[in-house]
C-alpha cells in the first residue's frame, strides 16, 4: 500500500520516490517476484553508482557544495511549480 501512495504522490514535493522505494524494499520482504526485481536492479545500478561517485569525489568542495544546496531547491520549486500549474505537464 504504502509504494502505491508514493507512486501516486511522486510529482509532488516531498519524499515521493523514496517511500516508494521504501515501500517496495518492505514488498520484498514478503514477495520473491519483487525481491529479484530489486536484486536485478541493484545489480545494475551499481556500475554507474560507482562512477558517479568517482566523479563526485573528484569535484571540487567549491562545485560539491552549491550542487548540494540547488538541485534540492531547483526539484522542489519544479514540483511545486506543477502542482500549483494544475498538472498540465502530466496531461
Amino acid at each position: 500500500m504504502i509504494a502505491v501512495a508514493s507512486l501516486l504522490l511522486a510529482p509532488l514535493p516531498g519524499p515521493g520516490w523514496g517511500t516508494f522505494l521504501v515501500g517496495l524494499v518492505i514488498l520484498a520482504g514478503e514477495l520473491r517476484m519483487v525481491a529479484r526485481l530489486l536484486d536485478r536492479a541493484e545489480l545494475k545500478l551499481r556500475g554507474p553508482a560507482r562512477r558517479a561517485k568517482v566523479v563526485w569525489v573528484s569535484l571540487p568542495t567549491a562545485i560539491r557544495l552549491p550542487l548540494v544546496v540547488i538541485v534540492p531547491i531547483c526539484g522542489t520549486a519544479l514540483g511545486l511549480w506543477v502542482l500549483l500549474s494544475g498538472f498540465r505537464l502530466l496531461m
